[in-house]
């Protein structure tokens, strides 16, 4: 993206997506939310987001090790628990990342994140986003290849989202 992200404050769900490299401005908003929980003592005082989902779509599954850090300091952190849900996919398997990629796969690091090989069906995704937070408003941050960003913006329409 270019130019200032939205203002989050407004909503008390966010869906972060990201597709390869889109991941970057992402990662930055996610890795502070730690941070300004601490010095707003909760989610509710920093004006909403309560609920966040981050929907990260990769094609090696060794990419996910980049942030894995970030990751698990969220997973850890008593003040987000619960707050950030990590959807992430791998268009490939394991055995297919590991005959193309010339870096190893920390089997440690993958193996502490949760995640799924394929792509992940927005339809499917933002319903189920939906059902659980009817009559709430929901912005859709995307980011990463046109097609992706355009679906979800075809989609998020659909579910009446911004």
């Amino acid at each position: 993206p270019y130019g200032n992200p939205p203002s989050f404050k407004d909503y008390p769900v966010l869906v972060m997506l990201a597709g390869g490299i889109g991941i970057t401005p992402i990662h930055s908003i996610i890795a502070h939310i730690p941070q300004r929980l601490s010095f707003s003592m909760g989610a509710d005082s920093i004006g909403n987001p309560t609920t966040i989902y981050l929907i990260w779509i990769v094609r090696h599954l060794s990419t996910f090790s980049l942030f894995s850090d970030t990751f698990k300091s969220i997973k850890e952190s008593k003040l987000s628990s619960g707050m950030i849900n990590f959807r992430l996919y791998a268009s490939r398997s394991l055995k297919a990342d590991l005959l193309t990629t010339e870096t190893s796969v920390n089997q440690e690091t993958v193996s502490d994140l949760k995640y799924e090989i394929g792509r992940p069906d927005l339809y499917v995704q933002f319903s189920e986003i939906r059902k659980n937070h009817l009559n709430k408003r929901v912005l859709v941050f995307a980011c990463g290849p046109a097609l992706l960003v355009k679906d979800a913006s075809r989609t998020s329409r659909y579910f009446d989202f911004d």
